[in-house]
């Protein structure tokens, strides 16, 4: 995934287009949409085919994407300006311009995390609803995703990457100070407009932030997003289960708070200005 993402950014720029923002929020709002279309055309082969169907359908969609990819997509795209990136990947890393908004997507991508398996299961233990409140609260934060994602990638031309990045850590404190003191499922429902925008700017505006950061290296920039959210979710995973199993549902909420505020914290402290000011001292230096 990191070099398709690496791929349309080289292609991006060999078209020039307006707004590059919009375009790679474009394609991240399609990966959500496979998200929520996969589940159920794997529902539909397993009912109607079994398990031989569901397998063999996933590899028919396979073998038409390498058909895709060998017949359509240019070679030059990814050999474009391989002179100008060379030995400046590891250089670039090293910059606290770089790792530490990558910490702090690790962060962010942890609460993701913690909220989607928390957030059922606390409102059937704690707040006695329903597996209907589940749904809806799932349906509700899926179904608004995808147009907050495009809605937002259009605005990337207004409003910086980094300060929607502020934003969306500002959501967050609201949505989890919300879910904090919560006593009905209703209100979880109504907060999942919050939760829906956040995830939009950390899933789309996040991919373009770091390519906004590393113009010159997409495959590492891409690559350190995505490494950013893998390693969030497996934090996630294991550090919100961990304070549900001995603390309750209800702290892991006052946890992912915590989380943001000091990710907010982090994001403050790293300017794209300061940034700029970095790599162009960094190039002089050399």
């Amino acid at each position: 995934m990191p070099q398709i993402f690496a791929y349309a950014q080289e292609s991006a720029n060999a078209s020039n287009p307006d707004d590059k923002t919009f375009a790679m929020s474009t394609l991240r709002s399609l990966f959500s949409l496979g998200f929520l279309v996969g589940p159920l055309v794997g529902t539909l082969f397993l009912k109607w085919l079994g398990y031989k169907g569901l397998f063999l359908g996933t590899t028919a969609i396979y073998l038409t994407i390498a058909s895709l990819v060998f017949l359509f997509l240019q070679k030059k795209a990814v050999e474009r300006n391989t002179g100008k990136r060379k030995n400046t990947g590891t250089a670039s890393f090293k910059n606290r311009q770089i790792w530490q908004p990558f910490i702090a997507f690790i962060f962010l991508f942890a609460v993701v995390t913690i909220n989607s398996f928390n957030t059922p299961l606390f409102i059937v233990n704690e707040l006695h609803g329903t597996h209907t409140d589940v749904g809806l609260v799932v349906s509700v934060c899926a179904g608004l995703e995808i147009p907050i994602m495009l809605v937002l990638g259009a605005l990337g031309r207004k409003i910086s990457n980094h300060t929607l990045m502020m934003i969306a850590c500002v959501i967050a404190v609201i949505y989890y100070t919300v879910l904090s003191v919560s006593t009905h499922s209703w209100q979880l429902i109504a907060a999942q407009v919050l939760q829906a925008t956040f995830i939009a700017i950390v899933s789309g505006n996040g991919l373009s932030y770091f390519m906004n950061l590393m113009p010159n290296l997409p495959g590492l920039s891409t690559t350190i997003y995505s490494n950013g959210s893998i390693i969030g979710r497996l934090v996630g995973n294991v550090g919100g289960g961990m304070i549900a199993q001995f603390a309750g549902f209800r702290p892991v909420y006052w946890a992912c708070l915590a989380i943001v505020i000091l990710s907010l914290f982090i994001l403050w402290r790293t300017s794209p200005h300061e940034e700029m000011e970095a790599q162009i001292g960094h190039t002089r230096s050399e």
